[in-house]
């Protein structure tokens, strides 16, 4: 693996009915929901070391830690921007930040975890029907920058000896 300090990634979306607060039911404003920012800095994060992985590798998120300081109305574009500051063998620390048109909306820290896909998910087995799911069975990652079209792509992942599915476009 080709990771260093210092590799950043972007990623973008625009305020729609879809990522409000009033569609994923946090708070029913119309207003760029703070779960939205979250995926938008994991996605920002993801895209820092994608490339940079050896072939089978992946990240999962395991530490979200981020202050959602200002709303963004319907209408604007936000830009989430992760800088990978720090590696701890397999655990890779990020400093995010979501900019909406006029100011810094977000800031914080996340952490992922380096897995082996094919080495991980084997030992789900059949617990993957029983594993646990976000409210409507699936997270959405709104519309990073190296999306075409709206296909919808599921990665399976471990955690603490549990196996879990994520969506992303």
């Amino acid at each position: 693996m080709t990771l260093e300090i210092g590799l950043t990634g972007e990623s973008t979306t625009t305020v729609v009915h879809e990522n409000t607060a009033a569609r994923v039911g946090a708070g029913g404003v119309e207003l760029f929901a703070t779960p939205m920012m979250i995926a938008l800095m994991e996605n920002a994060a993801w895209q820092a070391v994608a490339d940079h992985l050896e072939p089978g590798y992946v990240t999962v998120g395991t530490v979200v830690n981020v202050r959602h300081l200002a709303a963004t109305p319907l209408g604007q574009k936000v830009r989430a921007t992760a800088r990978l500051s720090e590696i701890d063998g397999r655990r890779l620390v990020f400093q995010v930040e979501a900019f909406d048109e006029q100011r810094k909306i977000g800031e914080g820290q996340h952490e992922r975890f380096i897995v082996h896909l094919e080495l991980s998910v084997p030992s789900c087995g059949s617990r993957m029907d029983s594993a646990p799911a976000a409210p409507g069975g699936k997270v959405y990652i709104p519309n990073p920058t190296r999306s075409s079209g709206n296909a919808i792509r599921m990665v399976t992942y471990v955690r603490n000896s549990r196996c879990f599915r994520a969506f992303s476009r």
